[in-house]
């Protein structure tokens, strides 16, 4: 063989192999996107029940009179459950019961 078909041999591998880094390199790259969009599914996830929670307990000063209205007169089951887990919640910690105590008082006033 010649120097020229050598080169050209040389010059072929250096392609083969720079084609096959490549690959490697894109394959990485893939992986890394789909390991990015599972964390930025779950951290989205974990900001959109941030949200509705804390909506949640927002919502329960303008909607109080409403809701003891419907648990004093025996109405409305479905709004007397919609506030029930927070109810149920305040009276198991009595901070939590400040704070939504003096929220809701905020509303009435």
């Amino acid at each position: 063989m010649t120097d020229a078909s050598n080169n050209q041999i040389d010059d072929d591998k250096a392609v083969v192999s720079n084609e096959i880094e490549v690959v490697e390199s894109a394959s990485d790259e893939e992986e890394l996107t789909g390991w990015k969009a599972i964390y930025d599914f779950v951290m989205q996830s974990y900001c959109w029940t941030v949200i509705f929670f804390g909506l949640y307990v927002l919502s329960a000063g303008p909607f109080y009179a409403s809701w003891r209205q419907a648990v004093e007169r025996g109405r409305s089951p479905i709004l007397q459950m919609l506030y029930l887990p927070l109810a149920s919640l305040c009276s198991k910690s009595e901070t939590l019961n400040t704070v939504v105590e003096w929220y809701v008082g905020l509303w009435q006033a």
